[in-house]
Order: structure tokens, then sequence, then C-alpha cells
């Protein structure tokens, strides 16, 4: 099988796991289920709604859809039919959309939320939303909700049911009820996160690239759904933060996927990419300006990020189709998951301005297409990646071929080169370098006698004990067939000679019950001021020759 197969086989199996998860998750999520009377919530069912303009008063049943019709107070009121248990900490879940609000139960006041409690450059709230303790005698009171619209006229506000019931376990009940989203949420994070990590591995700058824009994408945008997640929400005390996230986030979430299309389609297109880029910093950049001045809510110039939304994903998919295969051969798998981030970005952004179907999540199905994305994105990073392994292993094995010697793996003569190169450059480094030469004895007698292969095997046994004494203290080289240099760092006299002593000692016990005996000859010098590396290895040479020539006393088996 080719190596093209391979990583296609590769691929599917890995898209075809991350798939079983999110099923597995889908599944787990639909099973799960809280019997026991303290998850119940409850809701009262009818409500009066009194208008701001007119005092009119109408019996509603919540969720309710009103229209903005000048300025001033509007009430919510109901009669409380809920009765907490004894073991139960009783709270009202109240959700409010660009709305300051009061609670009040029998007139007492007992929750509020008003102008003063946001920054003085904010005319809007966002989404509050709260848990407002109730009393355990709550049964039979009168909870009333007077709210004043924030925004300007032509909205469309939709006053959320109130949830009843224990504090903690209504929040765990929230929480499970939409599980598959959270879960979703998490993973997308996730997926963010590894793939910024792993953006550190690639040695390739370009899938570096490419792989932090998609991690950047997946990490904002999982932000984005964060902010928009139920539970989350009524876990801050202060909802203002989360609105500057969610719309400020929400602006920023096509910038990093606008510069990984940038790279990745012909560079012809690329002063238009930069255009939208640019837009879509100064869209972020100005709405954030006028809302800080109170010129404009971030809600009121939604239509402008939607505009960049849909030019940043309609130029991708147009200049993906006319980029030629050939230079970028991803371009299928890319249109694969990009069609579906287009296709739920038309039907949000279309159920947005016409809301046909009453509380839809804002951007559920740009979600799920994005969580397609993200999932087809990673396959293609672990491919990356393990051809970035591949190669990086490749460039290991070509670069020990070059600088380290096959039978011994000692470092070759080009290593040696090298770092007589080094000591030029910084001879400070070297002042007390030993010198060692080591020249083999009778290894042409070995040869002839036992063969090449016991005269590979006398060459290792050789280059492994110069390794194992001299190796710690510097470097050691396989300088020709029989021939060894060591160039050893700040190393005293004294030392040396009790590290020759040492392998002495070995040799000797090595040799009584070895078939081929290690015999070498050894000479060494240190390096002295004025003199040049190549002199001192020298010298070492001509000492090493001198031991030749006495070796036959035992006492003088290394001569320093």
């Amino acid at each position: 099988m080719s190596e093209r197969k391979k990583a296609a086989v590769q691929n599917i199996i890995i898209a075809v796991f991350l798939l079983l998860f999110l099923l597995a998750t889908l599944l787990l999520s639909r099973g799960y289920s809280l019997p026991n009377s303290h998850n119940k919530k409850y809701y009262e069912s009818n409500w009066t709604l009194t208008t701001a303009d007119s005092g009119l008063q109408q019996t509603i049943t919540l969720p309710h859809e009103i229209t903005y019709r000048g300025n001033g107070k509007w009430t919510l009121s109901t009669t409380l039919h809920y009765t907490p248990e004894d073991n139960e900490s009783p709270y009202a879940f109240i959700n409010m959309n660009h709305m300051f609000f009061t609670v009040s139960l029998d007139g007492k006041e007992i929750y509020r939320y008003l102008p003063e409690d946001v920054p003085s450059y904010s005319y809007s709230p966002g989404n509050s939303y709260t848990m407002v303790p109730l009393p355990h005698n709550c049964y039979g009171k009168e909870l009333r909700i007077d709210f004043w619209m924030a925004l300007d006229g032509g909205f469309t506000y939709e006053l959320s049911d109130v949830v009843f019931g224990d504090g903690i376990s209504v929040l765990r009940r929230t929480f499970f009820e939409d599980l598959a989203h959270n879960l979703i949420v998490v993973s997308t994070l996730l997926i963010g996160i590894v793939l910024l990590i792993a953006s550190c591995i690639l040695m390739n700058s370009q899938s570096r690239k490419s792989t932090q824009s998609i991690g950047w994408f997946a990490v904002i945008f999982g932000i984005y759904n964060l902010s928009e997640n139920l539970f989350d929400l009524y876990m801050v005390n202060n909802p203002y933060p989360g609105y500057l996230i969610n719309f400020i986030i929400f602006a920023s979430v096509p910038i990093p996927l606008l510069f990984f299309f940038m790279h990745k389609v012909l560079l012809k297109y690329r002063r238009v990419y930069q255009l939208i880029i640019g837009a879509a910093f100064l869209n972020v950049a100005i709405q954030t300006i006028l809302h800080f001045t109170k010129v404009l809510d971030l809600r009121q110039a939604l239509l402008a990020t939607h505009v960049i939304y849909g030019a940043a994903i309609l130029f991708s998919i147009y200049t993906l189709i006319r980029t030629p295969k050939k230079e970028f051969p991803q371009k299928t798998i890319m249109l694969m998951g990009t069609v579906p981030i287009a296709v739920g970005m038309a039907i949000d952004s279309f159920l947005h301005y016409f809301p046909i179907v009453p509380h839809q999540r804002n951007t559920a199905f740009i979600f799920l297409g994005v969580f397609i994305f993200l999932i087809i994105q990673a396959v293609v990073c672990i491919h990356d990646i393990t051809e970035a392994f591949r190669d990086s292993t490749k460039s290991a094995v070509y670069k020990s071929l070059a600088y380290q010697d096959g039978l011994t793996g000692l470092q070759n003569r080009t290593s040696y080169s090298n770092e007589l190169e080094n000591i030029r450059l910084n001879p400070q480094k070297y002042k007390k370098c030993i010198c060692v030469y080591v020249d083999m004895n009778n290894l042409k007698s070995v040869n002839d006698r036992l063969g090449h292969q016991a005269g590979d095997e006398f060459i290792r046994s050789t280059a492994h004990l110069l390794q194992r004494h001299l190796g710690p203290y510097g470097k050691v080289f396989r300088f020709g067939g029989d021939e060894f240099i060591a160039l050893l760092d700040n190393m005293s006299e004294s030392k040396f000679r009790n590290i020759l002593c040492q392998m002495n000692e070995e040799i000797n016990s090595y040799n009584r019950t070895a078939p081929v005996k290690i015999d070498f000859s050894l000479g060494c010098h240190q390096w002295r001021a004025g003199e040049s590396i190549e002199d001192c290895i020298d010298a070492a040479d001509r000492n090493m020759y001198e031991n030749k020539l006495c070796r036959s006393d035992p006492k003088n088996k290394f001569v320093p």
C-alpha cells in the first residue's frame, strides 16, 4: 500500500473514531435522567402583564414576546402556587433580555438590577440571568417583576418562562438537559487547545500557522458558546461581563478563520482577504468604542457582524473552489468542512431576522457546522503531525548517518572536523583540553586470522571501552579504520592518569576471557597556550607512536 493510501485510511479511521465519540456523547445525554423530586422544575401558568404606555393588563403565559413601545415601567405578576419542600432551597430563575428590573414578593423588594448596577458607559444590561432566593412560605404570595426596556424601539423582547425550584437541583438539571451541547462546547475548546499545542510540534511553518489559526478559531468560538450557555449565565453574579464577551467574541470569530484560508488559497486573493480581515477588526473596534461611549449598543450593531460573517464565509468558499487542487491538495475535504458552516450561518441568520421558530438558540446550526469543520481539521492536523514526526525521524536518521560512525556509534570524521572548527572559534572554552590519540594494534592480523566479522567486533569493543571511560569527559571520534581521537574538556593531568589506570584494569580483566583481546596504543597531550589545536593533536599522535615502540613493556601500556 502506498504512503498516500495509508494516510487516507488513517484519516478515515480517525474521523470514524471521532464521529463515534460524538454519537456516544449524544446517546448518553439522551439517556440521562434525574428521577428524584428535588430535580423538579415548577412553572406558573398564569401571569398578568401591565403595559407601560396604557396601563392595560392582560393575562399571558410565558414565554411571551412583546414589541418595545415608548418608555416607562412594565409589570409582570403572578400568584405563586409553588410550595417548596422542607429540604429545598427555593429560588426563582429569571431571564430578562436587555431590561433593567426589580423583583418583589408581596410588595417587598427582594432583588434589583438597575442602571446603577452596570457601568456608566453602558445603557444596556445585556441579557440578565439571575437566581432570586425565595422564602419557604412563598406559596400564595404575589411575585411581581417591574422592568424597563433598555434599547430603542423596533426590537422584539422575549419574556422567558420563570423557573421555580431548589437552586442546586435546577442548576444540575439545566446542565444535563443541555448535556449534548455542553459536551460539544467542551470538546470544541479542547480541540482548540490541542491544536494550539500541536502547532508547536509542527516543523513546517505553513502547517504551524494553519494549525494555530484553526486552534484560535476553535477557542474563540468555544468561549462564545460558553457565554451563551444557560448554566454558566446563572452561575455568574454580574451578567454584564458575559454580555460583553458574548458580542465582542462573536464579532471576532471570523478573524482566525480568514487568516487560515488566506494562506491556503491562491496568492491573488490575498489582498481581498486582508480587506475582509481589516473590516472584521474594524467592526470589533468600532462596536466596542460605540458601546463604551453610549452611542450604540452591541445588540444594535449585530447586522454589521452578520454582514462580515457572510462575506467571510462566501468568499472563502469561492476562493477554495477557484484554487486548483495541485495548489491545495486538501481542497475537497476543506470544502466539506466549510459548507456546513455556511449552511448553518444562513439558517441561523434567517431565523434571527424572521423568527418563525420560537425560542430557537441563536447559533444552533452554525454551532453544528463549526463542530463538523473542527473535527475535519483535527483529522488533518493529526495527519500533519504524523507527517512531521516521520520527517523529523528521517531527518534524525540522516543526521545520524552524516555525523555518526555506523559500526561503533561514535561520532565520525565529519563531526570531528566540526568540533575542531568550534574549538577554533571558541578557544577559551577549551583551556584545559587534553587530546588523546588511539591506534589499534594487530587489527590486520585479526582480520586475516579470524575474519572481518571478528575484526569489526574488535573495533566495537575498543570503541565502547573508550566511550565508557573518556566519553563522560568530552567527545570520542572514530578518526579512521583503526584510529580514534578523544578531546577532553577541563581535564587535569592527575585526573586523566586515574582514568587511564581504570581503563587499564578493565582491559586486563576483559582480556583474560575474551577470544579477541583489546590491544591499542595511546598517546595524549595537554593543549598549551600558543599552540593550535592541530599542534596539540599532532603531539598526541607522536606520543602514541612512542607508546607503540615501548608497548612490549607491561608497565608502559599507556604513555602520556
